[in-house]
């Protein structure tokens, strides 16, 4: 046999072997296929050993209630868990545990702080959720400048859920408040832009 023949036999021999992701991915799959038990069982080890992404999922099914009961004070030790590590997601996820009260009394400025502290990580969810906190007035004053500002930088980073609300948000200002709100985005941007 030639050499280069051997050697395209190895090559593709190699790219037949299937991916081998480890316990997380194998994780994903498994909850993607709706096999939640099996999710569960491959990110506790993960999420017990510090690991914030199976946190943040286990914290999920926790308070979607898949694969186990629904619990939101067990979601909540597991999104804190993630969050004293840092994980935007699980920040963003407590304040909204806590603008709608779940298995925590509803407080909306304790929600703006976990959506705050998320937000300057650039997670563009929670840069949305800062700007409707500020047009809804919930844990702030209404403040609809500093809504679209928000706004903006959210769907620059890629929410583009946010571009409606962002233009809802601009058609309630005048042309001063726009040229505040731009400027305000602009320096948002610059320091919280990905």
């Amino acid at each position: 046999m030639r050499p280069i023949s051997v050697i395209a036999i190895c090559a593709a021999m190699l790219l037949a072997l299937p991916v081998v992701g480890g316990p997380y991915d194998d994780g994903l799959a498994a909850y993607h296929a709706g096999k939640y038990s099996d999710a569960m069982d491959l990110w506790f080890p993960l999420a017990n050993k510090g690991d914030a992404r199976a946190q943040v999922w286990i914290a999920k099914m926790n308070r979607m209630g898949r694969g186990v009961t629904r619990n939101f004070d067990e979601a909540l030790k597991w999104y804190r868990k993630a969050a004293d590590q840092g994980n935007p997601e699980a920040r963003h996820a407590i304040g909204e545990m806590y603008a709608a009260g779940l298995g925590v009394k509803q407080d909306y400025k304790e929600a703006l702080r976990w959506y705050q502290a998320a937000a300057e990580q650039k997670f563009a969810p929670a840069q949305y959720s800062v700007g409707t906190s500020y047009f809804k007035g919930q844990g702030v004053s209404t403040d609809y400048v500093a809504a679209y500002a928000w706004m903006v930088v959210a769907v620059r980073n890629g929410y583009d859920k946010g571009k409606d609300f962002r233009d809802l948000v601009a058609s309630t200002l005048d042309d001063a408040e726009r040229r505040r709100a731009d400027a305000m985005a602009t320096k948002l941007l610059g320091k919280y832009s990905k």
